[in-house]
């Protein structure tokens, strides 16, 4: 499905949530970077504010911790006392925006640094996008590495979403294969949401799922079956949920039924 979209939909932009995944688990980016506001915030601070290798600090390489080995057993992190875990070198941390240095910007949890920034359109955008995904109590400095499979997911879809609405008149497809897998109850609610504010937007969501959660909130429903792995593949339903639960020969259909 992916390919044919990608190959015969030209006038609409696809984003597929497994897309590149791999390298953003494997890389070193911080929240704030990996989303596209980190160059918009040092713009902030003047056209003399310049980060270069000699502005981070030399005892941690900037990233604002020390590791210690323990041999055989894991690692041991803990604050860089040279910088006092801001990650810079004294002089960076002499600009101040807003009465703030930019460690103490990237340090914010996400939906403060929202309000922070509501003044400047482009990243507030960029930050709101993240807030209405659910991410608003990370910090934009933690490392993109450290986030959790669901995080990752939503933290991937913002950006695109941020990147889909910045080309005015072109309308997204948008494919998610199991986003729920793994997730809580509750983030199960905030990605239903996140859902909501894609179709909102005009652009079109389209979901390989098995949670009953999740297909109950569909506008419409492909059912395959009758049976799972061998004993399926067919197409025993299409059509709105309401007409799902009256499907005798859909399983499905009996799931949801259960939890309406």
């Amino acid at each position: 499905m992916i390919k044919y979209l990608s190959e015969n939909v030209h006038d609409h932009p696809v984003f597929f949530d497994r897309e590149g995944l791999e390298n953003i688990i494997g890389g070193t980016s911080n929240i704030a970077s990996f989303s596209g506001c980190y160059d918009k915030i040092k713009k902030k601070f003047g056209k003399s504010f310049k980060i270069t290798k000699n502005d981070v600090c030399k005892t941690c390489k900037g990233t604002g911790k020390n590791s210690v080995s323990m041999d055989f057993l894991g690692n041991i992190e803990h604050f860089c006392a040279d910088c006092n875990g801001t990650g810079f070198a004294e002089n960076i941390l002499s600009f101040r925006y807003k009465e703030k240095n930019i460690a103490e910007i990237l340090d914010m949890e996400i939906g403060r640094a929202a309000e922070f920034f509501s003044d400047d359109p482009a990243i507030f955008k960029i930050l709101d996008t993240l807030v209405k995904c659910g991410l608003h109590y990370l910090k934009l400095s933690q490392q993109v590495s450290t986030l959790s499979s669901g995080e990752l997911m939503r933290l991937n879809f913002a950006v695109s979403f941020a990147t889909f609405n910045a080309e005015k008149g072109k309308n997204g497809i948008f494919i998610f294969d199991e986003p729920s897998s793994g997730l809580h109850f509750c983030d199960v609610e905030k990605l239903l949401e996140m859902f909501k504010t894609i179709k909102d937007s005009g652009d079109t969501v389209i979901i390989a799922e098995h949670r009953s959660q999740v297909i109950a909130s569909a506008d419409y429903v492909i059912d395959l079956g009758p049976g799972s792995g061998e004993n399926g593949g067919n197409v025993v339903f299409q059509g709105g949920v309401r007409e799902l639960i009256s499907c005798a020969e859909s399983l499905t259909g009996r799931m949801i039924r259960e939890l309406v």
